[in-house]
This record gives C-alpha cells, sequence and structure tokens, in this order.
C-alpha cells in the first residue's frame, strides 16, 4: 500500500514540506502594495464601466420619450473664488 502513495514513511511527501515561494525579491509590503493598487485599479474601471452602461440607459429612455439629453455634471470641482 504504501508504493501506492509514493512513501515509505509515515512522514509528509517532500512536496507538501515546503510552500511555495513568490518569485522574485520584491518585499511581502511592496507584494502587498502591487495588490491594493490592481484591486484599486480594477474597482475603478468597473465603476467606469458602471458610470457608462448606466448613461447609455438615462439616454435611451429619455430619447425615447423625446426629452433633451442633459449634460452630465463635470468631473472636477469648481475652484473655489480667492479672497
Amino acid at each position: 500500500m504504501t508504493s501506492t502513495y509514493g512513501t515509505q514513511g509515515a512522514g509528509a511527501p517532500a512536496a507538501a514540506k515546503e510552500a511555495p515561494k513568490p518569485e522574485g525579491d520584491a518585499a511581502p509590503a511592496a507584494q502587498m502594495s502591487e495588490l491594493m493598487n490592481v484591486m484599486f485599479d480594477s474597482g475603478l474601471e468597473v465603476q467606469k464601466n458602471y458610470q457608462k452602461s448606466m448613461e447609455q440607459i438615462f439616454d435611451s429612455y429619455l430619447s425615447a420619450n423625446g426629452q433633451k439629453k442633459t449634460q452630465p455634471a463635470p468631473d472636477a470641482a469648481p475652484e473655489e473664488p480667492k479672497a
């Protein structure tokens, strides 16, 4: 029966003894930072796609009802007047 599993003793197989190490010499903090950047970028992309889809839905609704298309709000906040 031990020949079926490929081990001679009661020990664990050699492959399961050590977890694979990540490639490269990047520090764990740098890896985590990179992961967070990727998550942020993908979340931002999803939000932009959602906004575009919602605008298309409302545009199709407004055009079907014969109403004028309203202009979207500007992305940046207006500057405050200087004193």
